[in-house]
């Protein structure tokens, strides 16, 4: 696979990669309520043009600019922002405008590069790593024409470039559809812990309180820097999805490679966030490792609880208030456990809590095709952008 510049990539004409003209030729001030679309930065993201909060101007004005005037199906990308670099195809429904001094506008040649592939590939994290090397400033972060036009870019063959367009339109449809089945079964599995176990506050079941360490042991062994072998499993709190407990992210880490303490976790543990803006993340993992000293690995007593009842129980209304009543903390508020061990938690017989563990992992099983589709897709265009 070659790889070319975008300058190499542009249409051999002048103006095929131009950014928008200088500040006092187009300000805030020569905005009005209708006219000529100006896209500014922010109507520009990796999941494509935004219409929302479009600014204007009028055609005379627009008339004056007209060198700096978008089509639909030019390529457009910020120079500045959160995201400088962030690419977006100009969509039919989005119609012609005026680009600002912030945004760079493309024509690539048609025989070489397709658009849409293109912006994939200006988002894509390999990219990233360029543009970010390429940027200047502390507080806005910037990239100017002239580094943009010397980003290299992969450039496979016209029908292969389509092919991963098509791939990755339909990993976006699948993932947008996993999300959604991710959350609705987060409703329905709170609804049915609800339905067997009653609102653990009000307790209208009348089942017998008792402190959570009395149900859980909460382990604080600790593994030292110099006793961590290698390909060791670690998560911190950053790598667990606050709303669904998802484990994102599973790092692998060498003897020597952390400077601090961290603490054992099995494949029996519940992994709990215990520092905001972390605070009552909850996780599930499938096998053993180290995390961050930052969450709390809870073991529940077999005999007494069942570890996916405990969690689902820790996503509880009162659960999260009793936590953040009791975090303390000037600049970084936490809950020790301690304090989180003293939670008079709900005991319902642990027959009913297994049995609720096998409702809830027969609702996992209806999204297995979705996961397994998503990492298929995802796994086969990484390598194709790589």
């Amino acid at each position: 696979m070659r790889q070319m510049t975008m300058e190499e990539l542009a249409l051999p004409i002048k103006g095929s990669m131009r950014d928008g003209p200088f500040g006092s030729n187009l300000k805030s001030s020569h905005f009005v309520d209708e006219g000529i679309k100006v896209i500014r930065t922010q109507n520009i993201k990796k999941t494509g043009y935004v219409d929302q909060n479009v600014a204007y101007i009028t055609p005379e004005k627009a008339e004056e600019l007209a060198r700096y005037e978008f089509i639909p199906g030019d390529l457009v990308i910020a120079k500045l922002g959160v995201d400088p670099g962030v690419a977006a195809v100009i969509p039919d429904s989005c119609g012609s405008g005026i680009i600002p001094a912030d945004v760079v506008r493309f024509r690539g040649n048609p025989a070489i590069i397709d658009h849409h592939y293109l912006a994939r590939f200006l988002n894509s994290p390999k990219v990233k790593l360029q543009i970010q090397q390429r940027s200047r400033g502390s507080t806005r972060t910037r990239v100017n024409l002239t580094a943009l036009k010397d980003i290299l870019i992969n450039v496979p063959s016209l029908k292969e470039q389509r092919e991963i367009v098509i791939i990755l339109d339909k990993a976006d449809e699948i993932k947008l559809v996993t999300n959604k089945a991710k959350k609705l079964r987060l409703i329905l599995v709170q609804s049915i812990f609800v339905d067997m176990f009653g609102d653990p506050e009000s307790n209208p079941k009348k089942w017998n309180k008792i402190a959570l360490n009395q149900l859980c042991s909460f382990d604080r062994k600790t593994v030292q820097p110099e006793n961590i072998i290698a390909n060791t499993n670690y998560i911190g709190l950053v790598d667990i999805e606050k709303e669904t407990g998802e484990i994102l992210n599973i790092q692998n880490v060498e003897h020597g490679e952390l400077k601090s303490s961290k603490f054992k976790f099995n494949e029996n543990s519940i992994l709990y966030g215990k520092l905001r803006p972390y605070l009552n993340k909850v996780a599930l993992p499938d096998f053993e490792g180290i995390c961050s000293t930052d969450i709390i690995p809870i073991q529940p007593i077999k005999s007494k609880s069942n570890k996916t009842f405990i969690s689902y129980l820790m996503k509880s209304k009162c659960f999260v208030k009793f936590a953040e009543r009791r975090s303390s903390g000037a600049n970084l508020p936490r809950i020790s456990p301690k304090k989180l061990e003293k939670y008079m938690a709900i005991c319902p017989p642990i027959e009913l809590q297994n049995r609720f563990a096998d409702i809830v992992k027969s609702v996992e099983k209806l999204l297995d095709t979705h996961y397994l589709a998503e990492e298929n897709v995802l796994s086969i265009t990484q390598e194709m952008l790589t």
